[in-house]
């Protein structure tokens, strides 16, 4: 019997084995073996009987059953907290030029003559440097933020903009405004040719606007595609053609009842702009924020009304 019982114990323990299973004694139950029948005996007399065996505590062991889990992706998100920060402070650096100009005027190297202005050296010098650094920080700043918040745009949504879109558009957005700058300044165009040259200073300037708005429009969609707010992208889009729309009835003004309007419209134009740069924060801070997967994704967000409705 005790044969009989190791072999059973054995058999189990090769099967486990077999299966590939990391098995280890686990668990112990009671295997009630249940001894052969007795013969027909008289009362006292044993002879012959087998000795009865006691229930056996045997060790059976129990597979466990180990469960893997797949290594999660890496969650790190490329850094866009500075290079928004860049653009911001351009975007600020560039409303406070009023201030500058006021200081240079103060000191002299400045000189307004209605709405004209004439630098002097030293004013120039001034007025270059620090437009040098707007560009440059505006620039910048937006390559960075914008590569940067397109491949973090990729690991919420498969459809999204391409990381190349925005950095070729701002590249010759540049090469424009350099093209642009040196038209006005040459002096190849002569007086019979300033039809052509106006031409020329048209084109550039549409380019560069149209390819600004390309990439807001590109971004607005790539925020809806990972669940995140339109709201701003779309108010950046449209103020600034609401404002050019009152600045060209606030000159219609200006001409018919009184000059005035060009000072109010000026403050008002300072306070668009302000109201822009507050908007263009929220839109890449709302972008981001998509991004870290603190907005709810796209698809569970037309989801959970359906299933509300339902019930």
């Amino acid at each position: 019997m005790e044969d009989a019982i190791a072999e059973e114990s054995y058999l189990l323990l090769a099967a486990t084995v077999g299966r590939g299973t990391q098995a280890e004694p686990t668990l112990t139950e009671v295997l009630s073996v249940q001894p052969p029948p007795l013969p027909n005996l008289a009362p006292g007399d044993n002879s012959g009987a087998e000795p009865v065996t006691e229930p056996a505590i045997v060790s059976r062991p129990q597979s466990r059953v180990v469960v893997g889990f797949n290594k999660p992706e890496d969650g790190s998100l490329h850094h866009t907290l500075l290079p928004r920060t860049m653009v911001i402070a351009a975007l600020l650096a560039a409303l406070g030029s009023p201030l500058v100009a006021f200081v240079l005027e103060r000191q002299g190297h400045l000189e307004l003559d209605g709405t004209d202005w004439y630098f002097d050296q030293r004013g120039r010098s001034v007025a270059t440097a620090v437009l040098v650094a707007v560009v440059a920080c505006s620039v910048l700043g937006w390559l960075w933020w914008t590569t940067a918040a397109a491949l973090n745009a990729r690991k919420r949504a498969r459809y999204t903009v391409s990381p190349i879109f925005a950095p070729l558009l701002i590249l010759l957005m540049s090469g424009c405004a350099v093209l642009l700058v040196g038209t006005l300044q040459t002096d190849r165009f002569g007086d019979d040719e300033r039809a052509r040259r106006a031409l020329v200073v048209t084109a550039l300037i549409v380019i560069v606007v149209v390819s600004h708005f390309l990439i807001l429009e590109a971004y607005r969609r790539a925020a809806r595609a990972i669940g995140g707010s339109q709201r701003p992208w779309l108010f950046v889009i449209l103020l600034p053609w609401a404002t050019l729309a009152a600045n060209l009835l606030a000159q219609f003004f200006a001409r018919t009842v009184d000059a005035s309007y060009l000072g109010v419209s000026a403050l008002g134009n300072m306070f668009v702009c302000g109201v822009q740069v507050l908007a263009l924060y929220q839109a890449m801070s709302s972008f981001d924020r998509a991004c870290s997967g603190r907005h709810m994704a796209h698809n569970d967000r037309g989801e959970l009304p359906d299933f509300l409705r339902s019930r």
